[in-house]
């Protein structure tokens, strides 16, 4: 059995009216390398805020990023790429100057090695599952974020305990008309329980039935 490392990792959401900024490596095909989110390894000596700032700048062609929160802490196995276990610091950031749609980027690697090339552009966020290398393992937390003067987001119109799974979506008991997510991002979410009040699943983004966690 091969011995696997652990290294230190962060992984960026940068969320701009209810979208993901993300990016695709234009030197490799999507079954190579897949969609991702800014990411990298943490430097010795490196605070991992400051690993998050400088990979987004890097592998965006950006500059004004700031730090929303630190969203949590994950493991990830990307054997067999590489026997390696990934123990990923996750933060949510905000852009806070202007960005198009689609551009063209590319991380220099401080000249170590062949520059990488990358396109960046912005998916809806109810989309982001098609991350890679489960890099949107966390992005259900985004969605406990309070808005400002107000609580964590919860759905409107039913008086019922709610729980919240790991994948961000909801459950619970009665019918809910509607939930207003964060940042702008809307979803319609619909759920019909069965024998009055027994438990369901509620799904968004047109998920068919039973894609729920």
């Amino acid at each position: 059995m091969a011995e696997r490392v652990t290294r230190d990792k962060v992984l960026c959401y940068v969320v701009r009216d209810g979208k993901l900024l993300v990016f695709r490596h234009t030197d490799y095909s999507h079954e190579e390398v897949g969609i991702q989110v800014p990411a990298g390894s943490i430097r010795a000596g490196e605070t991992p805020e400051a690993a998050a700032l400088r990979e987004a700048r890097e592998e965006t062609g950006l500059t004004e990023f700031k730090i929303v929160t630190k969203l949590g802490e994950t493991e990830y196995d990307i054997s067999p790429y590489r026997f390696e276990i990934q123990h990923r610091h996750v933060f949510h950031l905000e852009l806070t100057g202007p960005a198009p749609q689609r551009w063209s980027s590319q991380e220099d690697h401080d000249g170590e090695q062949e520059p990488t090339g990358f396109e960046c552009f912005w998916i809806p966020l109810e989309a982001a599952h098609i991350l890679q290398s489960g890099q949107g393992a966390l992005l259900g937390r985004l969605y406990d974020l309070p808005l400002p003067g107000q609580g964590s987001i919860r759905p409107f119109g039913t008086r019922s305990r709610w729980t919240r799974p790991a994948a961000g979506h909801l459950r619970g008991p009665g019918r809910v008309r509607g939930l207003t997510a964060v940042y702008g991002a809307a979803f319609a979410v619909n759920r019909e329980s069965s024998g009055g009040g027994g438990p369901g699943c509620c799904w968004a983004a047109g998920w068919p039935r039973g894609r729920c966690g």
